[in-house]
């Protein structure tokens, strides 16, 4: 028996609730509608998506933030195991849409007026706040790269729990790895590195992609007449309503690619008998 692709919802699950309330506005979600629901964060979307498709639901596909991760090598929207990664920092550089923000505020402003207090906020508040979350995470996965993972069962006794951890290679290799890297010297070069990168964003149009979206978002609300306390969904609803009728010139471009790339991949799944 053939499915229909109607009877069948595709879903896409996200991180959070802001993410969720913009990409439904944001998408025209018609005919054969998305499902977003919200999933928690990276780890687990990977996990709901991979135990979904173990099941046969092929129709489910993740989006997460990149946040500091590398950044593909190729097309984001190439990735093979269904779980996109954004190619910016966070959902919310997205909302840094300056004509979009400029329109959607009350009272009505122009995009300079956002564009300027947002680079502003980035270099007066953000550059080493960038700078030292980038240094954490280049020690996180120095620490943690080729981290073992769990021992087969059984481990029989003492001797077999210390031959299974002596024998990784991350066992072998991280006290050399960290006596090298873990210097005051060290930590003074990787400071130095990142605070060359971040300001010469600052200096292109490059720091609205490479920056904290949320932080900058959630200060530029304030000027949008939505106080930083206030619901930043509405925000996101009023700058996804003028991308959608805007699209050839908005932020979004990436994110409308996205649903385009879903609808491509959908197929029918094989009903249980």
């Amino acid at each position: 028996m053939t499915v229909s692709l109607h009877d069948i919802p595709p879903e896409l699950w996200v991180e959070d609730e802001l993410t969720r309330v913009y990409l439904e506005a944001l998408w025209p979600l018609v005919g054969s509608p998305i499902t977003i629901k919200v999933g928690g964060g990276c780890n687990s979307i990977k996990a709901l998506v991979q135990e979904h498709r173990r099941q046969g639901r092929r129709n489910v596909f993740g989006l997460v933030d990149r946040d500091f991760r590398r950044p593909a090598s190729t097309s984001w929207l190439t990735t093979a195991d269904h779980v996109f990664v954004l190619p910016r920092l966070e959902m919310e550089n997205y909302l840094l849409d300056w004509q979009a923000m400029a329109t959607a505020s009350s009272p009505p402003r122009d995009a300079t007026y956002f564009e300027t207090r947002g680079r502003a906020y980035a270099q007066e508040n953000l550059l080493w706040w960038m700078v030292c979350r980038k240094v954490l995470v280049q020690y996180y996965r120095l620490v943690n790269e080729r981290f073992p993972g769990h021992p087969p069962i059984p481990v029989a006794d003492l001797e077999a729990a210390r031959g299974y951890i002596c024998n990784q290679h991350w066992w072998t290799a991280i006290g050399a790895t960290v006596a090298a890297e873990v210097t005051n010297n060290s930590l003074t070069q990787k400071l130095q590195q990142a605070y060359a990168k971040h300001e010469n964003q600052l200096r292109s149009d490059a720091w609205r992609n490479e920056f904290s979206g949320k932080e900058i978002f959630g200060w530029l609300r304030g000027h949008m007449g939505i106080p930083y306390s206030g619901n930043p969904l509405d925000a996101a609803e009023k700058i996804a309503l003028w991308q959608t009728k805007n699209r050839a010139v908005s932020a979004a471009q990436d994110l409308f690619d996205l649903y385009d790339e879903i609808k491509r991949r959908l197929m029918p799944s094989t009903p249980n008998p």
